[in-house]
């Protein structure tokens, strides 16, 4: 909870553990702690590598149709290609007849 992550998803993956959990057989002083964390590693996994299957340009055409900004998040380490993808994406935006807008920032490096 002190690192930004909203209640309600806190709330769905305790729920997820807790219920994964229920009714598991633990022999008397077994150590509990790494059922615990390989539990609450398969859910994040599931929830982080859902596949999301929908045309870009069918998404953002729907967005405006309903006078929102369609707005792309692109998240990752250094060097794991997001710029280059951030222009493959406005490009392909652009010949689609959208006009882009692009803000970036950087909580290491000010100046990027």
């Amino acid at each position: 909870m002190k690192n930004d992550v909203a209640y309600s998803v806190a709330e769905s993956i305790c729920s997820e553990v807790a219920e994964k959990l229920s009714g598991l057989k633990v022999k008397r002083f077994e150590d509990i702690k790494p059922i615990v964390k390989d539990t609450l590693k398969q859910i994040l996994l599931e929830k982080l590598s859902t596949q999301y299957n929908k045309d870009l340009i069918e998404t953002v055409k729907f967005k405006l149709s309903q006078k929102e900004p369609a707005v792309i998040l692109f998240v990752g380490v250094n060097g794991s290609g997001k710029t280059l993808t951030i222009a493959k994406v406005a490009k392909l935006l652009l010949k689609n007849g959208f006009t882009v807008c692009i803000a970036c920032s950087d909580t290491f490096r000010a100046g990027a």
